[in-house]
């Protein structure tokens, strides 16, 4: 099933797409610069598709970047979500 979402994700849906727009939430994305399931230049888009979203890139770290970073994950967590 994830693998189909990822997969149609890769097929432009525009609607879907503009409809990033109008997260209202601030939104934090982690993402591995290594990652070979998900090009990390696609954080970098979703986050500028997102108003208010960051984004937190863990180096040398794969598709697993949160179990990698674990201690930094949960800090950053903690304080995105503080805020």
């Amino acid at each position: 099933m994830q693998y189909k979402a990822v997969m149609a994700w890769g097929v432009p849906d525009w609607t879907g797409i503009q409809r990033l727009r109008e997260i209202s939430q601030p939104t934090l994305i982690l993402h591995g610069d290594t990652d070979i399931v998900i090009p990390t230049a696609a954080s970098h888009t979703l986050a500028g598709l997102i108003p208010n979203a960051k984004v937190t890139m863990y180096p040398d770290a794969s598709h697993g970047s949160v179990f990698q970073y674990a201690p930094e994950t949960d800090k950053k967590t903690v304080a995105f979500l503080s805020d």
